[in-house]
């Protein structure tokens, strides 16, 4: 029994019915207090408080009959006293935002934390699995040290699997060690889950196929075609997707070639001396049987949709828009053109923007995006990265949330100063766009420079609707954009 109970049972029954009995056997310094010749309420009371003292400073180390390995030396330097209280604060106040810009700055600068904040790293880490190596490598030699000697953290740095990784690997080391042969052997990767997949769950093997679309190549289309016989509904989509999207495939061909049919490109005179090019749909030419089987719905749940139109766009999404391009005699810049200028261009622009994607098309990305009636963020991100700001900028007030979840990752990459200006003069109109924890998140990518704007905003826009609930988020973005400028100083 803890020494808590014991005082307890002994308040409550009274020290003439029941007196502490496990601190004056099982403890010396408490059996010489039982022993005094003194009132029992007196010694109860000396007994208490001893308890609670013992309780507050800890009992007496177990001994271990084995000799523990010596801590390694650390091999980067450790950081600061300043910074060091900065992980205290963060810690103590649970401010994970915080903590987890401060070990991207460790990281950077190729700190470690001071050996009194390892063990708290460690209980972090057990509590933020997605980000546990992150605060392991943080805690240098002395967390890894600690991680192979207590049982408490071991579970943050298992021990490598021996044998066959997969056939008896644990499910993320199988996963683990699929990815990377994969990407090191793709042929490989595709004959090892062909010769075991029947032994593995519907579920598994779902996750495995799909996980072909990296690296997907036409030495993958037998054995996807396998797969469209398997019980599993799920596992036959997955395959169908992979087919349908794998140029050169016999599926593929059949969209391209269908495309091809309903297609034709002419050249029409104009102003007797130039030629302009056209596009014309022949919307008498249904699809095969073996296209509406692969996924190609027959009619369209949207009203007044002509279905040889729709069956144009479904067709479209998984033809790659070079071989069409080039089959047809043009551009691939002159293609996508000609398809925005066509009148049916509405029906076909949701899955022109689902070609771009399948098949990673900046030169129609860029395009798409120019259009006014395209809003797809995920167009963007398949642009360079120094391309596309201008474009996120389109996106401030109709899906900032989304926005927020691109621009503010772990990589803590400033934002555009244009772009940030932007994001904030959208927040002063609709400072709700943003939780208080997304409001803090931002603050560690936007520009220093911004300092001076925010101070003005605070000080000068008193009379705006929702001023109160703005000033508080702004005096919090300025709190912390002054702890990041006085970090690098």
């Amino acid at each position: 029994m803890k020494l808590t109970e014991e005082i307890i049972k002994s308040a409550m029954l009274g020290t003439d019915k029941y007196f502490p009995q496990y601190l004056s056997e099982s403890h010396d310094f408490f059996a010489k207090i039982a022993a005094e010749e003194t009132e029992k309420e007196v010694r109860f009371l000396r007994l208490a408080a001893a308890a609670f003292i013992y309780e507050e400073a800890g009992e007496a180390g177990l001994h271990l009959p084995v000799a523990l390995p010596p801590c390694p030396e650390e091999k980067r330097p450790v950081i600061d006293t300043a910074t060091t209280s900065h992980f205290e604060a963060a810690l103590q106040e649970k401010d994970n935002v915080l903590l987890f810009y401060l070990i991207h700055r460790c990281h950077i600068r190729q700190r470690v934390v001071s050996s009194g904040l390892v063990t708290r790293m460690l209980d972090k880490a057990l509590e933020h699995k997605k980000k546990a190596e992150a605060l392991i490598q943080v805690c240098g030699e002395t967390g890894a040290w600690l991680c192979r000697i207590n049982p408490r953290w071991q579970e943050l740095t298992p021990v490598p699997e021996e044998g066959n990784i997969w056939e008896t690997g644990s499910p993320e080391a199988r996963k683990t060690f699929f990815k990377e042969l994969r990407k090191a052997n793709p042929a490989e990767a595709t004959a090892l889950l062909s010769a075991t997949l029947q032994e593995e769950s519907a579920a598994v093997r779902a996750e495995f196929i799909a996980m072909l679309e990296a690296g997907l190549s036409a030495a993958d289309e037998a054995f996807l075609t396998q797969c469209l016989s398997d019980k599993s509904v799920k596992v036959k989509q997955i395959a169908l997707f992979l087919l349908k999207k794998l140029p050169g495939s016999a599926l593929n061909r059949l969209y391209l070639d269908y495309a091809l049919r309903v297609i034709t490109l002419a050249e029409e005179k104009q102003f007797l001396i130039s030629r302009k090019k056209t596009l014309k749909f022949h919307k008498n030419l249904p699809p095969g049987e073996e296209l509406f089987t692969s996924g190609i719905e027959k009619v369209s749940n949207q009203k007044g949709v002509q279905d040889a139109v729709f069956w144009l766009g479904q067709t479209l999404a998984f033809v790659q828009p070079s071989e069409l391009a080039g089959k047809l005699g043009c551009t691939e810049k002159e293609l996508l053109d000609l398809l925005l200028s066509h009148k049916e261009h509405a029906v076909l622009l949701p899955y022109l923007i689902e070609a771009s994607l399948h098949f990673r098309h900046q030169g129609w990305a860029s395009q798409l995006l120019e259009h006014k009636e395209v809003q797809d963020l995920r167009l963007v991100q398949l642009l360079p990265e120094s391309e596309r700001a201008p474009y996120y900028e389109h996106f401030v007030s109709t899906h900032l949330d989304a926005l927020f979840a691109i621009l503010c990752d772990d990589s803590y990459t400033p934002i555009a100063p244009r772009l940030a200006k932007q994001i904030l003069k959208h927040l002063q109109k609709q400072p709700y766009a943003l939780t208080h924890q997304q409001y803090r998140s931002l603050t560690l990518h936007l520009p220093l420079d911004l300092l001076p704007a925010l101070n003005d905003y605070v000080r000068e826009h008193q009379e705006e609707p929702n001023y109160r609930y703005s000033r508080s988020q702004y005096l919090e973005l300025i709190r912390i954009l002054e702890f990041r400028k006085n970090l690098t100083n």
